[in-house]
């Protein structure tokens, strides 16, 4: 149990070469000119697809809101109250990545890790690429924000070290996943951005041309 508790200790507040992944952060990238320009179009595209979902009938378990995309991060905005959200690859994000994880929550919102060719922790992260070095599509990094989002708004998670023990002990003990008590609501709300994603490329669809 000791060694437990040290290694949560050490994954959950391990902060060396951490960095803040915002449109500030991804500016200041001087090298890759052409990546930096795409994650930035790609960071604001998931936002607005997010939103979308939202404000869409789909949404169920979150409630009615806006994610306002700031230099420094991301806000979550309801008719109650505003909900400051950031996201950083770290150390304790680069945990995640050999179990095929892409991101974790925090009480803060959440952290990913480095992926090939590890270059650079802004760019070369598990919000933007999987670890084979595929390019994640807005819609996929939408779905990863929206999910830690339920996360973090409903406190269900390792969103502070009391709670990661508990997750931790559930995971491995009774050797849940999907069905954890604590991911419920985030898989809940992943499934209805599903269903809008299909649901929006059906309109697409259905309003393109036949072509002869």
């Amino acid at each position: 149990m000791k060694t437990v508790c040290a290694f949560l200790v050490l994954w959950f507040f391990g902060g060396c070469s951490s960095v803040y992944i915002n449109p500030k952060s991804i500016a200041a990238v001087h090298e890759r000119d052409p990546e930096r320009n795409r994650a930035q179009v790609r960071l604001r595209e998931a936002v607005a697809i997010a939103n979308d979902f939202l404000v869409s009938d789909v949404r169920k378990t979150l409630p009615s809101g806006s994610l306002r995309l700031g230099d420094d991060g991301i806000v979550f905005s309801t008719a109650k109250d505003e909900l400051a959200f950031r996201i950083k690859c770290s150390f304790s994000g680069d945990i995640l990545i050999p179990f095929g994880m892409a991101a974790q929550e925090r009480s803060w919102g959440f952290v990913v890790g480095t992926v090939p060719p590890r270059e650079s922790r802004v760019l070369d992260n598990s919000l933007f690429k999987v670890p084979s070095g595929r390019i994640l599509e807005n819609c996929e990094i939408a779905g990863i924000i929206l999910h830690e989002l339920t996360h973090t708004y409903f406190r269900a998670g390792t969103v502070s070290f009391g709670k990661a023990l508990q997750y931790y002990g559930e995971s491995i003990f009774l050797l849940r996943y999907r069905s954890h008590t604590m991911e419920r609501l985030p898989f809940r709300t992943s499934s209805e951005f599903e269903a809008f994603v299909v649901d929006h490329m059906k309109r697409q669809n259905s309003n393109q041309p036949n072509q002869q």
